[in-house]
């Protein structure tokens, strides 16, 4: 026989063959990726530089320093070697540019940006080098165009080197594969060979000969079994575990179809392994009744009906014909079967079904750990994509996720939600995201302050008036409850509402119909109603401020905010979120606090809550002069030691109350954000202690 036509050879070209392909699959998917992460890193590094230059020319555009300007692209230019070019287009016209030789014009028009947003475009030049070309707009583009051009060479090498390492890689892996293919091979087919050697002597005639191979059925258990424990093993997750499987164990028996049926470590699931894929059964009573199966399985039972009343399975498991089950044992318990239906003729013969549990038992192992290892996957993609905000509320604290747990349940639904909390506890973003989450999305949100309008006005307000209804009503007007038909309504501090709005509200909320002020016709709307509220409320119905029937009607769901001080870890989450916002905003460079700027932070109580630790934050970053903020920048009442309770607290609130305004010149919104605290509160505040403006003599 010629050498090249023996086992061993073809095995190890055989080998050398896959190593070549799989390193060459391999370079490749490395190389894409690695490409595509050094583009996206190339993107992020250009649209920095960008956003930086675009906030630092907004100011030398708008007072037309050029000479500034250009010193500025000038500097960044010497300063990055990344950087091909740099220009500001304004109205079509440049205002400063790097070109060494002159701006080319054409270069300008070659990604000119549609809108006010930034723009990319990758931009070949006529020596054949490539540049990422990003327009990014100066002042919301009023102000003009920053053009930057990255260049793609680094990209490039970066590139070229990896194919050399992985070329060089490959050959050393090569190399390795054949040496120990060589060594693999000879003890692969030393037991062939002695079998090929007793052949040619009983054609010669030997007839003493013995071969050196035992039984056939030990044979196929052992290449059935092998075939399939590695494969199971080699498998990225369930899906393509659960195809190989059904592949492989129905090429062993010739049976209708099959599905394999395991518990796993979790006893409240059947996951279901079918040719497509692998599905879960929650569905308790289904549950149950494969364990009671399960229980009593002691080997390969075959029956002319389904192997459950009502399976979780395909519809040809369900049809009258010889239906099969193969017991998956681990550790000596039952953790599953493979269901085999033939809903005709069945050629399913008995040693073919205790191969399959052979090979069952061979593989359980790992068939039980791919699957522990699956559902482990997924819980700690539950747990890492768990972040720190939900629909814009920030926050990480358990009582908080619960929040957003219950938000998620709660949203789809129609149902009224009482959303209780202290003065800026974030009432209304609780009340946004419902409205977000709901199937009332794309509707109208429409929030009315409860607090913010006088008993005369609040119902005008509420359900619009007709002309003439009253003095000043020039016209008819539509209320927010008509504003808001098919979306959802908030009534913020609805506990200010008095008693006749109520009796008009409870009516709404009931029929979903009212009357504007002065109107006899009946309008119907239909509205989700959302309320928030600092009070409570309870205590204001036993007070008879506050109807009982209302209350109810309104707390269907209620939503308590647990107060900043109770949270204290959501301190500093909070606060680098309002750092990073006034930063942009303001257009300065400040990262971070100090450590004795975050311990103040921490040590503070914040009775006002979010907002004022938000009015907080944006003092700090006005003041600041470098990258982080210090002690110094932050509100004086958060350096100040904290008073002691004591007796005259409400003497002390007065006065801070009467100082604030008249230092702010009676004008409220100003005071309640040097407070920090909502307007709302400040109204209450001022009824409480009976303060008015003073009026001028």
């Amino acid at each position: 026989m010629p050498p090249w036509d023996s086992l061993r050879t073809r095995l190890l070209a055989g080998v050398m063959a896959l190593v070549l392909l799989a390193s060459l699959g391999v370079s490749l998917l490395v190389s894409q990726r690695y490409a595509a992460s050094l583009r996206a890193e190339l993107t992020a590094q250009a649209q920095s530089v960008a956003q930086a230059l675009a906030l630092q020319a907004s100011d030398k555009v708008l007072v037309n320093d050029l000479v500034g300007l250009q010193t500025m692209l000038d500097h960044q230019m010497s300063s990055d070697p990344n950087l091909a070019y740099l220009f500001v287009v304004r109205d079509q016209r440049v205002l400063a540019h790097t070109f060494a030789q002159g701006m080319p014009m054409e270069l300008a028009a070659a990604n000119q940006p549609q809108d006010a947003g930034p723009h990319q475009r990758r931009i070949a030049s006529q020596d054949g080098h490539v540049y990422l070309d990003l327009a990014w707009p100066i002042f919301e583009g009023k102000a003009g165009f920053l053009r930057v051009g990255w260049s793609e060479s680094s990209y490039q090498g970066r590139l070229e080197r990896l194919w050399w390492e992985m070329a060089l890689l490959t050959l050393g892996v090569l190399f390795l594969a054949v040496a120990a293919a060589m060594l693999f091979v000879h003890r692969l087919t030393k037991p062939l060979a002695a079998l090929s050697r007793a052949t040619q002597a009983l054609d010669q005639g030997n007839l003493k000969v013995s071969v050196p191979v035992e039984g056939v059925g030990e044979v196929r258990h052992l290449a059935a079994a092998f075939q399939i424990v590695p494969g199971v093993g080699s498998q990225a997750n369930l899906d393509a575990m659960a195809g190989f499987l059904v592949r492989r164990l129905g090429g062993m028996v010739d049976a209708g179809a099959l599905c394999l049926v395991l518990t796993g470590p979790s006893e409240d699931r059947l996951h279901l392994l079918e040719a497509d894929g692998c599905r879960t059964v929650e569905n308790p009573e289904q549950v149950r009744a494969a364990h009671q199966v399960l229980a009593g399985l002691n080997g390969i039972v075959s029956s002319a009906n389904p192997w459950l009343p009502s399976p979780p399975l395909a519809p040809a498991f369900q049809a009258p014909g010889r239906h099969s089950l193969v017991p998956l044992r681990h550790e000596g318990v039952a953790r599953g079967a493979l269901v085999l239906a033939c809903p005709r003729d069945c050629r399913c013969e008995e040693q073919d079904l205790s191969l399959l549990e052979l090979s069952l038992g061979q593989a359980a192992g790992v068939i039980m750990r791919a699957l522990a290892h699956g559902q482990e996957l997924e819980r700690l993609r539950a747990r890492v994509s768990g972040g720190s905000d939900y629909q814009g509320i920030v926050g990480k604290d358990p009582k908080m996720r619960q929040v957003f747990s219950l938000l998620e349940e709660v949203a789809p639904s129609e149902a009224a939600v009482l959303i209780e909390g202290e003065s800026g506890t974030g009432k209304e973003l609780v009340a946004r995201a419902i409205h977000q989450k709901s199937r009332r999305a794309d509707k109208p949100f429409v929030v009315i302050n409860c607090a913010a309008y006088p008993q005369t006005l609040l119902e005008s307000e509420l359900f619009g008036h007709e002309k003439g209804a009253f003095t000043g009503a020039a016209r008819q007007k539509a209320g927010r409850f008509e504003l808001a038909d098919g979306g959802t309504i908030f009534l913020d501090e609805v506990g200010e509402i008095p008693l006749p709005a109520q009796v008009r509200l409870l009516r709404v909320l009931q029929d979903q119909r009212f009357e504007r002020v002065g109107g006899e016709r009946t309008l119907k709307v239909n509205v989700r109603v959302l309320a928030a509220t600092n009070k409570n409320l309870l205590a204001e119905v036993r007070a008879g401020r506050f109807r009982d029937d209302l209350y109810y009607r309104l707390n269907v769901i209620p939503i308590h905010l647990p107060p900043l001080r109770e949270r204290p870890g959501d301190v500093p989450l909070l606060a680098r979120h309002f750092l990073r916002l006034f930063a942009g905003q303001q257009g300065k460079a400040v990262e971070d606090f100090s450590r004795e700027a975050l311990r103040l932070l921490l040590d503070y109580p914040w009775p006002g809550n979010v907002r004022e630790l938000q009015n907080s934050v944006e003092h700090a970053v006005v003041l600041a002069k470098g990258s982080q903020v210090l002690p110094a920048d932050l509100p004086a009442s958060l350096r100040l030691p904290a008073p002691s309770a004591s007796p005259t607290i409400a003497g002390h609130e007065r006065r801070l109350l009467e100082e604030t305004l008249a230092a702010c010149g009676w004008n409220k919104k100003l005071a309640a954000q040097r407070l920090g605290i909502s307007r709302s509160a400040l109204y209450q505040k001022l009824k409480r202690h009976g303060l008015d403006e003073p009026t001028s003599h």
